[in-house]
């Protein structure tokens, strides 16, 4: 089995930004690549996951039981399946949604210009909510807006409601 993953990725210039400690797609958007003999190679999964997910994945492969009090979850019917879920009971299973977080207030040095603050960040495939510890919500639609321009907070009120209650379902 072999993975192959970042922990963060950089902004490099995105929104005249530098750095990696944002909740910018840039910077939450990593690298994963799953090699596992016997599953099928090239399959790009486009549903959300997330390196939580590295240790359930390892030990379901090796035949290992789950680790109790993790939200860690397999992703191995993903492997199994193309990258396409077959079925989804809860908005909380492994496939679905991803979240992030920085619940550190971080510093950088003058004209780094990358604003941190805490956050936390839900994507379910097409949205990704963002709340900063000093409530500020953002939201944007990654299929529509790929490079985050237009935050729809103050314009989708409801979402912001329901991707803040999938951000608190697990964790």
């Amino acid at each position: 089995i072999i993975i192959y993953a970042s922990d963060h990725g950089e902004m490099l210039g995105d929104h005249e930004a530098w750095g990696k400690s944002t909740w910018r797609r840039a910077a939450i958007n990593v690298p994963f690549v799953v090699s596992v003999p016997g599953m099928a190679n090239g399959t790009a999964v486009t549903e959300p996951v997330s390196l939580t997910h590295v240790v359930a994945t390892i030990l379901d492969l090796c035949g290992v039981d789950a680790l109790d009090g993790t939200d860690s979850r397999s992703l191995r019917r993903l492997l199994e399946t193309n990258g396409h879920s077959q079925t989804r009971t809860s908005s909380s299973e492994c496939v679905g949604t991803a979240r992030t977080a920085l619940l550190n207030t971080q510093r950088h040095d003058a004209g780094t210009r990358v604003p941190v603050r805490g956050f936390r960040t839900v994507v379910d495939g097409t949205y990704s909510y963002t709340l900063e510890t000093d409530a500020t919500e953002h939201l944007f639609n990654w299929a529509d807006d790929p490079d985050e321009r237009d935050d729809l907070a103050s314009l989708q009120p409801e979402r912001c409601r329901s991707m803040k209650q999938l951000l608190f379902e697990a964790g």
